[in-house]
C-alpha cells in the first residue's frame, strides 16, 4: 500500500481525491492539509511515499512547496493537481511523477497510482554504487564500476555540487551558499532549494554513495566509503608525513600522478581560488621531494623528468628551475642550462617584471665559466 498525503487549500477537493485514491485499493491516505505550512511541518514525520499537491495555493504555491519537500526527502514522489495546464512544464521540470488536471477523473488517478507503485519498486531494488571524483584538471564525477561520467542538469547544479564537496563533512549555512553562488539575487532561496534537489536527485538516480543533508540551517555533504576523491587522497597522503625512500617512492609517484591539472582548472569559480593555490603548493612540494630523491640517488634523467612536471604548472617557480639547472649541470648539459635559464629570465620579465634570484644567477655564471 502506498502511503499518500494530500495538500490542497480546498477541502472539497481533498475529500473527492481521498475517495478516488482509496477506491484504487492500493493507497492509504495518511494525511491531508489545506495549509501548505502545516504540510511542510508534518510530512517528514509521516514517512509518506507520495504527495498529491495542488499548484495554486496562497502564501506558498505547490511548485515552491514541492521544492522544499524534495530537499527534505529526495525519495518523495510528487503528483501535481491543477485546473491550469500551463503549469505542466514547471511541474515536470521538478521531475514530478505525474500531473493531474482538476477535476480528477478515476482513470487518471488510477494511472498516477500505477506510476507511483512502479517508481516505488525501482527504489526498493536500487543499490548504492561506488564512485570516483576527479577535481584536478577536468571536474568529473564517475559512476563505478562502469566508469561513466555523470552529467549535471545545469552548470549551477554542478557548481553547487563542487561547492558542497569543497566543504565536505562540514555544515555550510544557506546564507553562505547564497552569498557565494547567487549574490544579490532576490529569488536566491528558491534557486538554492531547486539546485539542492537536482544535485540530490542526480546522485540518487546514479546510485552514487554521496549524501547531502539539511542540518541546523545549512547543508552538509558526506562521501560514502566506496567513493574516492583525488583531493582527499593527496591530502591524506601528505598529512601522514611519509618519508621518501626506495620503499615509498612509487607511492609518492602514484599520488603525484593524481594531479592532472590545477584544482577545478576549467571552472572560473571565485570561491575556489584559495583552495586551488593550496593544492598546487602541496603538489609542488610533493614532486620536489621525488626530484630530490632521484638527485640523491644520482638518477638525473628521472629527476629532470619530475622537475619538468612542476614547471608545466608553475612556469616561474624559481626553486624548480634551480633544481633543474643543477640536474642539467650534473649531467654536463650546458646547452640545457642556458636554454632553461633564458626561458625563466623571459618569463619572469614578462609576467612579473623581475630578474632571476641571486642563487640562480650564480649557478648560471658557474656553468658559463666552466
Amino acid at each position: 500500500m502506498l502511503r499518500v498525503v494530500i495538500v490542497d487549500d480546498e477541502q472539497p477537493a481533498i475529500d473527492i481525491l481521498t475517495i478516488l485514491l482509496r477506491g484504487t485499493g492500493r493507497v492509504e491516505v495518511i494525511g491531508a492539509y489545506t495549509k501548505p505550512s502545516e504540510a511542510l511541518k508534518n510530512i517528514g514525520r509521516l514517512k509518506a511515499d507520495a504527495v498529491f499537491l495542488d499548484v495554486e495555493m496562497p502564501c506558498i504555491n505547490g511548485l515552491e512547496l514541492a521544492t522544499y519537500l524534495l530537499n527534505q526527502d529526495t525519495g518523495l514522489e510528487i503528483v501535481f493537481l491543477t485546473a491550469f495546464p500551463r503549469y505542466a512544464v514547471e511541474a515536470f521540470a521538478l521531475n514530478a511523477t505525474d500531473y493531474l488536471l482538476k477535476p480528477a477523473l478515476p482513470e487518471n488517478v488510477d494511472r498516477a497510482v500505477s506510476r507511483l507503485l512502479k517508481h516505488a519498486r525501482t527504489r526498493f531494488f536500487s543499490v548504492k554504487q561506488g564512485g570516483k571524483i576527479c577535481s584536478f584538471g577536468k571536474f568529473e564525477l564517475r559512476r563505478l564500476p562502469e566508469n561513466s561520467v555523470i552529467k549535471w542538469r545545469t552548470a549551477k547544479t554542478e557548481e553547487l555540487f563542487a561547492y558542497l564537496l569543497y566543504y565536505r563533512e562540514t555544515i555550510v549555512s544557506k546564507e553562505k551558499i547564497i552569498d557565494h553562488l547567487w549574490p544579490a539575487l532576490e529569488t536566491a532561496d528558491t534557486h538554492l532549494h531547486t539546485s539542492v534537489y537536482r544535485v540530490k536527485k542526480t546522485l540518487k538516480e546514479n546510485g552514487v554513495d554521496i549524501s547531502i543533508q539539511f542540518v541546523g540551517g545549512g547543508y552538509i555533504l558526506q562521501i560514502g566509503k566506496d567513493v574516492t576523491y583525488d583531493v582527499n587522497e593527496i591530502d591524506y597522503f601528505i598529512g601522514n608525513g611519509k618519508i621518501i625512500n626506495s620503499d615509498t617512492v612509487k607511492e609518492f609517484e602514484k599520488i603525484a600522478a593524481l594531479y592532472q591539472g590545477d584544482y577545478l582548472e576549467s571552472k572560473d569559480y571565485p570561491w575556489c581560488v584559495a583552495e586551488r593555490s593550496r593544492l598546487q603548493k602541496n603538489y609542488v612540494g610533493l614532486v620536489k621531494q621525488i626530484a630530490m630523491y632521484y638527485i640523491v640517488e644520482r638518477e638525473y634523467a628521472k629527476a629532470e623528468e619530475v622537475i619538468l612536471q612542476i614547471m608545466a604548472y608553475l612556469s616561474y617557480d624559481e626553486d624548480a628551475y634551480e633544481l633543474l639547472l643543477q640536474v642539467l649541470f650534473l649531467q654536463n648539459d650546458r646547452v640545457g642550462v642556458i636554454k632553461y635559464y633564458e626561458q625563466l629570465k623571459n618569463v619572469l620579465s614578462k609576467e612579473l617584471g623581475i630578474e632571476p634570484g641571486p642563487s640562480l644567477k650564480r649557478l648560471y655564471e658557474k656553468v658559463m665559466n666552466e
